[in-house]
């Protein structure tokens, strides 16, 4: 069964490094519990296979979430993977942001200093 979308969602955006450039991860929470509730991603630039890609995976993860998922087995099934650039990796960013907003230290290949650049309400 279905379950109905809200109209707006508050939401963290954290500016990323990765070696392909930065990454902008958006964390989504439920305005009435609190509970993590959706993903989003933006790459520096528009377009290709990354970006599909990292809807794809805002999709699932948001997916998750709303599944029940616990917020940290993402933070720490993402965290350290590694492509053909190294280990500073669109994932890895996206795990970094979620031990971010979850307060959980940063591991050691982590980027420092995490920057939020904006607290919004996606969907107004």
């Amino acid at each position: 069964m279905a379950t109905l979308q809200p109209k707006a969602l508050p939401g963290t955006t954290y500016e990323m490094p990765t070696a392909c450039g930065p990454i902008y991860v958006t964390i989504l929470r439920d305005a009435d519990t609190g509970r993590l509730h959706g993903l989003k991603l933006r790459f520096g630039k528009s377009g290709g296979c990354g970006a599909a890609f990292a809807d794809g995976m805002a999709s699932v993860v948001s997916s998750a979430l709303q599944a029940g998922m616990e917020p940290s087995l993402i933070s720490r099934d993402l965290g350290g993977i590694n492509c053909h650039l190294g280990n500073n990796t669109c994932m890895h960013a996206v795990a970094c942001a979620f031990a971010e907003e979850l307060g959980i230290p940063p591991e050691d290949n982590s980027p420092s200093g995490v920057p939020i650049i904006e607290d919004s309400y996606y969907g107004e």
